[in-house]
């Protein structure tokens, strides 16, 4: 019986220590729910992981993306792409410097774009075009069978929503040297993309 009074008053005292703290629309205002930073460096700091979707540039057409903030400048980007009868892979490093809202970027990074599907016929035009005038021999153009490796710098842009309901939403524009690693062809591209860091 002892035992049972004694674990009512400490839940009796944890209770009535226990403080909630709401603004007046009655949204946590706590540590642990704080979501608004002053620049982008802090917020990235404060939300490590980001998801989303990002179109044309390394992700062929369109694709998914995962970002991992290591540091407050460090982030390593992976995503998975699809275009005509073809889908991407890329691993890029990107390195922020300094800005509020706004964060340019320098990266580089490894791409592998390879083609899928059952259908074997010939592949003499691609989106983006690049792909097929530059990146595949002729005997891969006729099969439609391809992989190409690739190696790229990058440089853009980030802007990063830093407060309000929207908080945590980045959109980035890059540019991209792609580099076929066995041809040492290169195309020039770009993409945009947007991010949501939880």
């Amino acid at each position: 019986m002892n035992k049972i009074a004694l674990l009512l008053v400490f839940l009796i005292s944890s209770a009535a220590n226990a403080k909630i703290f709401v603004d007046n629309y009655g949204r946590s205002v706590t540590k642990a729910y704080k979501k608004t930073a002053s620049t982008s460096t802090k917020m990235r700091e404060l939300r490590r992981v980001g998801v989303g979707l990002g179109v044309s540039g390394l992700y062929g057409t369109t694709g998914l993306g995962l970002d991992l903030n290591f540091t407050a400048t460090n982030t390593i980007q992976t995503a998975f792409g699809i275009g005509e009868r073809y889908q991407t892979f890329h691993i890029q490093y990107k390195k922020y410097v300094g800005g509020e809202s706004f964060s340019p970027y320098v990266g580089a990074g490894y791409a592998r774009w390879y083609s899928v599907g059952s259908e074997k016929s010939s592949y003499n035009s691609s989106t983006p075009k690049f792909l097929s005038e530059k990146f595949l021999t002729a005997e891969e153009r006729l099969s439609g069978e391809f992989q190409v490796n690739m190696l790229f710098p990058s440089v853009g842009v980030q802007f990063l929503k830093l407060n309000g309901d929207w908080a945590g939403m980045g959109l980035f524009a890059e540019l991209v040297m792609l580099i076929d690693i066995e041809g040492l062809v290169s195309a020039p591209t770009g993409g945009l993309g947007l991010y949501y860091y939880f």
